[in-house]
């Protein structure tokens, strides 16, 4: 069920250090007793100064993450670095606990150097001021997010109450490349690490591997779970099944929320759609149809335009997979279908199909007809004017 509450263990904070003059900027989460951690991180080659950093520590248990926005301390060469360890000492100094024992992300602004003296004042004000709830934190990750994306999940596992609370943020630079820009979920459920490593691969796969909003990936992009086992339940293993698979549902829904909410607020977006594809011969072959489609500028442009064309779609499947047969085909826009045994059906004066169309959220399906079990999806934003607009005043 969704709700607000937080898991036990965990303390957040958040302050405006000044980085975002008067916005909340530095976010802390702490975990007491340290957490198991899974994570995954951008495969960017120009990956930032705490993404290499984080990456060294993710291995350990973990006391405490700490989060800045508006500059992303990346392409900052070895000042970022140092920067990161200054970063990562302090608050290790200020938690009584090692500095491996940290996780650090930022996000914002690249090619700057973090402004070092707020960022430690901003530390000290964190440490001080922790509390059992997520408050401001959600805001302090932000940078250009029109709205705060935040989910609180309790379940029972053992008969035993296991919490989740993660947030995440987002609007561009949105493209599957491990995860997608920042996550941060955390949990209170006692599970081993091997089985949390399983959990949140599957379910990134399935959520932020499965969105795009103008095909690109980010150097900071960080997705992180922290599970502290204070909900004192049986230690969940891939063996023990039941658990397993609550657990392991409880974190798709949650990623898959948050995947949906960034591609919502997707920068310029006026609408969203989703892409199933079925039937597909292969599996390859159905995430690269419904990939290309989310990628392709013509059909976000289509999409923006109320105007999405089912030749259109059978042109960009054909292109991409040898596989695809025209003829067997069946499209469907918003449940009703479009095209089938290789012709358009005129929906025209469908006074539904054409409300349809200008809903914000569509659903393209498309069914190869082959009669099998190989189906994907993805989720993608429309291209406008107004993204166009956005993207070219970054440096201004």
């Amino acid at each position: 069920m969704y709700d607000e509450r937080t898991p036990s263990g965990f303390t957040f904070s958040s302050v405006k250090s000044g980085l975002k003059n008067n916005e909340y900027d530095l976010a802390l989460i702490v975990s007491e007793p340290a957490s198991q951690v899974s994570a995954l991180y951008t495969k960017h080659k120009f990956a930032a100064a705490p993404v290499i950093f984080s990456k060294k520590n993710s291995k350990n248990k973990i006391n405490a993450l700490i989060v800045n926005s508006q500059i992303a301390n990346s392409a900052t060469g070895k000042k970022g670095y140092k920067d990161v360890l200054t970063t990562a000492n302090s608050l290790a100094k200020n938690l009584k606990c090692s500095a491996d024992n940290i996780l650090v992300a930022s996000t914002g602004i690249i090619g700057i150097p973090l402004e070092m003296d707020k960022i430690i004042l901003g530390i000290n004000e964190c440490v001080e001021t922790l509390l059992p709830h997520p408050n401001n934190t959600p805001r302090a990750i932000c940078m250009r997010d029109k709205y705060e994306k935040k989910i609180s999940i309790t379940i029972k596992i053992d008969d035993k109450e296991v919490v989740f609370f993660a947030m995440a943020k987002g609007t561009s630079s949105v493209h599957p490349n491990m995860a997608t820009l920042l996550c941060f979920i955390f949990t209170d459920a006692n599970i081993e690490k091997k089985a949390l490593n399983t959990a949140f691969k599957q379910a990134m796969e399935n959520s932020f591997n499965r969105i795009s909003i103008d095909n690109h990936t980010s150097t900071n992009d960080s997705a992180i779970i922290m599970a502290n086992g204070q909900a004192l339940n049986k230690t969940i293993k891939e063996s023990t099944k039941k658990s397993y698979d609550i657990f392991t549902n409880t974190l798709n829904t949650i990623c898959q929320t948050l995947a949906k909410m960034i591609v919502l607020d997707g920068e310029g977006s006026t609408k969203i759609a989703t892409v199933n594809i079925e039937n597909a011969k292969t599996k390859k072959m159905a995430y690269e149809i419904a990939e290309t489609i989310s990628i392709s500028n013509t059909v976000k442009i289509l999409l923006h335009s109320n105007k999405v064309d089912p030749i259109k779609l059978i042109m960009i499947a054909s292109e991409c997979s040898n596989d695809f047969d025209y003829e067997k085909a069946t499209i469907k826009l918003n449940n009703i279908v479009v095209y089938k045994n290789s012709n358009t059906v005129n929906n025209e004066n469908n006074y539904k199909f054409n409300e349809a169309l200008l809903e914000k959220e569509q659903t393209i399906t498309i069914d190869c007809g082959f009669k099998s079990s190989f189906n994907d999806h993805y989720i993608f934003s429309d291209l406008t004017n107004e993204y166009i607009e956005i993207v070219s005043s970054y440096y201004l």
